[in-house]
């Protein structure tokens, strides 16, 4: 089996060879990244594949001055792991192979341009891991390597039969001594070439570009209505709140789990200090108001944004607007509970305060909370409704 140290000796190269061609290396994944993927995906990262992930967490080789050569696949970030794998799942059950299917089976790598990826086989264990190649044209494993090293050492050297084309390919692992290369956690002549941030200083311009890996695409919208039934139905309470229409008697809560979830597994937002950063550093955004200044309100205009502007179709878009938009709304509600019913309003108040409304107000025309927040949220992207063309152009 090839050693670690003799990959990432060949790796630090490697780096170093290519440091004329603009392939984007991502940061080293952080603990708390690396601590929720493993928690996300139901496993512990072997220890050869956390020393890789916390040199360099991923990297894309489909950039237009590399050849997208097949047989050279980019290696995942931590991140987008469990999203990977939930997406492939679901392939395979619109082919009908979902049966040869295991959530044990943990991608890793995928191949450019095309539904193909590496996965970590851990249906036996922690120990002696292989690797097996999938593709969503049979959704049927094949072997690929031995172990993650294997793995990684036969990627090196498919880069670099591409860069010395007319060197010899060879399929299986090849065993070499270590390099005498001082490992360093930083590339001085990379960093210098790393990209200074966002050209356009605009919000739109800002979340392009640090969520330019968001895919809106049929999964993605699915993913959103799971999320946003799993709120709606996640306690009695919750139930008992959007189906009533009395004030104070139940309520529905928003927690930082919420949140992440919305951040890590939703948006896959790979850096969101650096993009809260660069949000709050615009001249147009004040960091000091709770609303216009929050960058987790500001992801919901930005996912309707891209939403609307989409391939989707306009009952997918649809479904999509209203999950971000009730979203929101639920975030909103939740704060304003918390903040003004500390305690348990009686019900004959309540009742009262409900008899009272006249029938122009959007609850006694709606029933319910959650019919009317839902139909709040229709209004927001309504082609009537007066933010309509800013979403459209999010400008």
């Amino acid at each position: 089996m090839v050693s670690i140290d003799s990959l990432m000796a060949r790796y630090n190269l490697l780096l170093q060879t290519y440091l004329p061609i603009p392939i984007q290396f991502k940061a080293p994944a952080s603990t708390q990244a690396i601590a929720r993927a493993e928690r996300m995906l139901g496993i512990r990262f072997q220890p050869d594949m956390l020393t890789m992930i916390k040199t360099v967490n991923g990297y894309d080789l489909t950039t237009d001055a590399l050849p997208r050569v097949h047989d050279i696949p980019a290696l995942l970030p931590v991140e987008s792991m469990p999203i990977v794998r939930d997406d492939f799942r679901e392939i395979l059950e619109d082919l009908g192979t979902a049966d040869v299917w295991d959530d044990l089976y943990i991608p890793f790598a995928k191949y450019p341009g095309i539904n193909k990826y590496l996965f970590l086989d851990y249906r036996n264990g922690t120990e002696n891991i292989p690797v097996v190649v999938v593709d969503d044209d049979t959704g049927i494993p094949e072997p690929f390597a031995d172990s993650y090293n294997d793995a990684v050492d036969i990627l090196l050297k498919r880069i670099t039969d591409t860069k010395n084309p007319g060197s010899v390919h060879r399929e299986g692992p090849m065993e070499i001594e270590p390099e005498p290369t001082v490992i360093r956690k930083v590339n001085p002549a990379m960093e210098a070439r790393r990209d200074k941030g966002p050209k356009e200083k605009s919000i739109r311009g800002v979340f392009d570009y640090h969520m330019n890996n968001l895919v809106i695409n049929t999964r993605l919208i699915k993913r959103l209505l799971k999320f946003v039934s799993a709120y709606e139905t996640r306690s009695e309470e919750h139930i008992a709140f959007l189906g009533g229409n009395l004030l104070g008697i139940n309520k529905i809560n928003y927690f930082g789990e919420d949140e992440q979830t919305w951040r890590d597994e939703i948006l896959n937002i790979p850096n969101c200090e650096a993009l809260e950063d660069d949000f709050h550093n615009l001249p147009d955004v004040n960091p000091d108001f709770f609303v216009t200044g929050s960058l987790l309100n500001m992801t919901h205009v930005y996912l309707a944004h891209r939403i609307m502007i989409s391939g989707l179709s306009d009952r997918e878009k649809e479904l999509g607007l209203t999950a971000v938009f009730k979203m929101l709304h639920y975030k909103f509600v939740a704060s304003l509970l918390y903040r003004n019913f500390k305690h348990r309003t009686q019900e004959a108040v309540a009742l009262a305060l409900y008899e009272s409304l006249s029938r122009k107000n959007l609850l006694k025309k709606y029933h319910s909370f959650g019919a009317m927040l839902e139909a709040r949220s229709k209004d927001v992207f309504s082609k009537k409704s007066i933010h309509y063309n800013t979403l459209m152009k999010m400008a």
